[in-house]
């Protein structure tokens, strides 16, 4: 089982980054070379109508619409949807599984200024999960203010997050940066997105076929 997931603040291109990366890798595939299973991407949350449905409610709207377990209680149910409607069956079929996002958003978002304790946040992955955890993370990384204004510049309705104050995206890139510092360095790595687009994602391709496959 190889699962792997993307995570990093808002405009760190970790959806144009996944895609490009899974494109490489499938055509690694159909070359015969270091890829030899098929490699799908999804993201959280959403991945499937049901988890769609719920994202648009969470990525839409003010920032203070939800309570903090609201907010978590919803991110879960989304996340539930993905893994057992997508991620397991992918898996099951023997698929290299990429998803941007998963549950160290989770742990980063869910937790900002303090909404939720942290306990009640492990306690809920843990819960709707099953025990599926990520094979290997990559965490996009820059400082916000390169970050942030790229996010801004998106189009779309989905700008609940984005909109957030600089000192809470700030807060966020902190929180992801303890959080992978504290991983077990076997299981993750960190790539500078302030890098020409295509060095970050010949970065990724290389760090996942020698490291994750």
């Amino acid at each position: 089982m190889t699962f792997i997931t993307f995570e990093g603040g808002e405009g760190t291109g970790k959806t144009t980054v996944v895609r490009q990366v899974v494109e490489i890798m499938n055509q690694y595939k159909s070359d015969g070379l270091a890829v030899t299973r098929e490699v799908v991407a999804v993201n959280d949350p959403g991945g499937c109508p049901s988890a769609s449905k719920i994202r648009k409610i969470l990525l839409t709207g003010e920032q203070d619409e939800f309570l903090g377990a609201t907010e978590l209680l919803l991110f879960t149910a989304a996340r539930y949807e993905l893994v057992n409607r997508v991620i397991r069956p992918h898996l099951e079929a023997d698929r290299i599984v990429i998803s941007d996002r998963f549950t160290d958003s989770t742990r980063v978002y869910q937790t900002r200024g303090n909404k939720i304790s942290p306990v009640l946040v492990e306690e809920t992955i843990s819960a709707f999960t099953d025990g599926l955890r990520p094979t290997f993370s990559i965490l996009l990384d820059a400082p916000v203010e390169v970050t942030l204004p790229r996010a801004k510049a998106r189009s779309g309705p989905e700008t609940r997050f984005e909109d957030m104050d600089i000192s809470v995206h700030q807060e966020i890139r902190n929180k992801f940066l303890r959080l992978f510092g504290a991983k077990n360095k076997a299981t993750y790595a960190i790539v500078d997105v302030t890098q020409p687009l295509e060095k970050v994602v010949e970065q990724c391709v290389s760090i996942i076929v020698s490291r994750a496959i």
